[in-house]
């Protein structure tokens, strides 16, 4: 055999379906530089991990001394055929399942703690497990326990000696109520009702650290049967203390001492069954939404089976976040205005695949997320269109219920071909290594009342064309909003290839919406609401047919320029310029309409735009910022200058891009002229308005329309397209 570090490498021919027996003894002491090297230095060396914390607790990732041991995993502690983590790509890292006994000789006065069935005599103690595990810990110091028999399983709680078992902020929480929320938490998350043969709750000191990896959901703390829990929830991320003083600050009779410790104790249940919880800093005045690593959901799990694929390693978390999702289907599967981390991740597919993406260790952890997220998406909807997505489904589920074993993707591959007829295997390829986005351009939307149709049934016909080289994958529905499900035979997946120019056509009982999801794709958002033209037929056909595309006509007695084109420019102040060059790109971008006081861009399928629709916005102020449209007048004559105005809203904060004497500064320039137009916008204007800004008489070259941003602090100033229609 060979050691290198961690990994010993042993030199013996093995044939398909040989089993040997391999005896290793190792002795040493446990090296802790070995733990979470997937974990960037800058978190990992983090001082603080609770900041209501004044102390700096440590970052012990193993403990092995006199009074008490804690080993996981993640120290390579033990044998194991496959590492815990792949550092350099972690969301691809693999899993065993194996039978352990684990014997822990002269343990003395010290409770030893680890999974599976203990047999325990003055000399040793031994564990074990009569399911495979995906690891094994092992836990040791001076506790004291605490039985409850809940029927179908057995928790037990382990906590330190000499010292209340919690926060002294936090008196009414026992063991039983802690236990006892668990049948809650299976019923908020919907988990299947098969808990593990026994739930241990395990104190440990403050000293030990572990990180929150997504494709765990959880950390550390979070093992197979084993939860454990920070010394008297000192790092749990909540203030105790904070919340306790907040409520008898209020005064209300009606909160009683007992109240106020029911209500900590609701709030401390929501803090461990979580993948985020809510964080609120009041010193900087901000919140957010932050990873929990104190997670109990993946201990409530018991391990079905791994999904393993050499060539696609991301196989296994990518069907499982399908099932998952699928258990609470929304078909609102766009945002109606997308978050800054879905542009981040769709400009990186567009030079990037998702191969790349999973070892890239320069992509933020967000950012990968959200390319799974979509990617995931892509990889049901494209299955879906060979097949009925509920057929998908239950052939996943089929796999997965095969306990603890090791699944090949190529064997789920080759049934999805026996059943459905059909071979995934090019897709996969290029779904995993192909780059670039494709693009979808609406040409044409129909819907209206079929002729002489006994059903009295209506029709949509829907063209769209993929110009780019890449083949897109949509979703489309014509279907009434409360019988919206993943299978509804009126919700349709198809692949739109490249080059090519499709007809959908469809039929439903009413004149329901059309909404199109362009998944993966520039289309930004990703999800619209296409307004239809009325339109008459007899065709009562469904389905997808080859069509041609409509050829642009380029017209000189209409010009239009959006402000996602070449001749829309923004001018602002010389110190905002400064600045933005040492601001992260995502402050120009929000997914919401906020208190903006420098230009910042909004996306939404009510704004303009053939394939991103967005806006530029901002508070309004003393006229020192602009947005400027320019074109080329080739043809001198009257022009009449429109401005498209969507309402761009924030009704919390009481902002609006109307009312309350609104008004937006225009100015418009040809050669040596200039003409201001003051809009007045005080009263309110549907979603998506044209305003005229009059009429003028423009000789050949370059001419502009200039906004300015003065306005009203309650004002969002609004720059999305302007039009110039020849007259005369």
């Amino acid at each position: 055999f060979k050691q290198e570090g961690q990994v010993t490498l042993i030199f013996h021919p093995l044939e398909t379906g040989q089993e040997i027996k391999l005896k290793l003894r190792y002795s040493g002491e446990i090296d802790e530089s070995v733990a979470y090297l997937d974990i960037p230095d800058k978190l990992f060396y983090k001082p603080k991990d609770n900041p209501f914390l004044p102390f700096v607790l440590g970052k012990r990732t193993a403990i092995v001394e006199k009074d008490f041991i804690f080993l996981t995993p993640e120290v390579m502690w033990y044998p194991s055929a496959v590492p815990p983590v792949n550092p350099m790509a972690p969301f691809c890292s693999g899993k065993d399942f194996t039978r352990f006994k684990l014997t822990v000789e002269n343990p003395g006065e010290l409770i030893f703690l680890s999974q599976g069935k203990e047999e325990k005599n003055k000399k040793q103690v031994s564990f074990h497990n009569e399911e495979p595990l995906t690891g094994i810990s092992l836990c040791a110091g001076k506790f004291r326990k605490k039985n409850i028999n809940m029927g179908k399983f057995n928790a037990e709680f382990y906590h330190f000696e000499k010292q209340p078992f919690f926060s002294n902020d936090l008196k009414i929480v026992t063991t039983n109520s802690i236990i006892e929320e668990y049948r809650d938490i299976l019923h908020f998350n919907n988990l299947p009702d098969n808990p593990p043969f026994k739930l241990m709750l395990v104190e440990t000191p403050l000293s030990i650290t572990s990180f929150f990896r997504p494709w765990k959901k959880s950390s550390d703390f979070a093992q197979p049967e084993i939860f454990f829990w920070p010394e008297r929830g000192a790092t749990f991320n909540v203030n105790f203390k904070g919340l306790k003083n907040v409520h008898e600050k209020k005064g209300d009779p009606s909160m009683s001492d007992q109240r106020i410790q029911d209500h900590l104790r609701n709030y401390l249940i929501f803090q461990i069954n979580r993948e985020k919880i809510f964080h609120e800093d009041e010193k900087k005045n901000t919140n957010s939404w932050e990873k929990n690593k104190y997670n109990i959901c993946p201990v409530l799990f018991r391990d079905t089976c791994f999904i393993q694929s050499e060539e696609f390693p991301i196989m296994d978390i990518m069907i499982k976040n399908i099932l998952e999702e699928e258990a609470h289907f929304s078909f609102f599967t766009g945002r109606i205005s997308p978050s800054p981390e879905t542009i981040f991740a769709l400009n990186y597919l567009d030079k990037h695949s998702l191969e790349e993406a999973l070892q890239d260790k320069k992509l933020s952890e967000d950012i990968l997320l959200e390319i799974i997220h979509y990617k995931k998406r892509d990889l049901l909807h494209y299955l879906s269109s060979c097949c009925r997505r509920d057929s998908i489904i239950n052939l996943f589920r089929e796999f997965l219920s095969n306990p603890y074993q090791i699944v090949s993707f190529e064997e789920i591959i080759n049934t999805f071909k026996e059943r459905f007829n059909t071979d995934i295997h090019s897709f996969i390829r290029s779904w995993y290594r192909e780059k670039g986005l494709p693009t979808i351009i609406v040409q044409e939307t129909q819907r209206g009342k079929i002729e002489g149709d006994r059903l009295n049934r209506y029709a949509a016909h829907i063209k769209l064309y993929n110009p780019t080289d890449i083949n897109a994958i949509i979703r489309i529905s014509f279907e009434d909003i409360r019988y919206w499900g993943p299978s509804s035979p009126s919700i349709r997946y198809h692949l739109i290839p490249a080059h090519s120019c499709k007809l959908i056509k469809m039929t439903n009982d009413n004149r329901y919406q059309i909404i199109l999801y362009t998944g993966i794709s520039h289309n930004i958002p990703n999800q619209l609401q296409l307004p239809p033209i009325p339109f008459s037929t007899k065709d009562t056909t469904n389905g997808i047919f080859d069509c041609e595309h409509n050829k642009s006509i380029i017209s000189n007695k209409e010009l239009t320029v959006d402000n996602e084109d070449e001749g829309f420019s923004l001018i602002e102040p010389t110190h905002e310029r400064i600045n933005s060059l040492f601001q992260n790109k995502s402050t120009r971008y929000n997914d919401r309409a906020y208190n903006a006081n420098k230009w910042t861009k909004l996306y939404s399928f009510i704004y303009y735009g053939d394939v991103v629709k967005s806006v530029f916005y901002k508070i309004g102020g003393k006229g020192n910022y602009k947005a400027r449209w320019e074109t080329t007048i080739t043809e001198p004559g009257e022009y009449e200058i429109f401005v498209y105005l969507p309402r761009v809203e924030n009704l919390q904060n009481n902002l609006y891009s109307y009312g309350n004497g609104a008004k937006q500064h225009y100015l418009i320039e040809y050669k040596k002229e200039t003409h201001e137009v003051i809009l007045d916008l005080s009263k309110p204007y549907s979603f998506n308005e044209w305003f005229s800004l009059g009429t003028f008489t423009l000789g050949s070259g370059k001419t502009s329309v200039t906004l300015n941003d003065k306005g009203g602090p309650k004002q969002f100033i609004v720059a999305d397209v302007i039009k110039w229609i020849k007259r005369k």
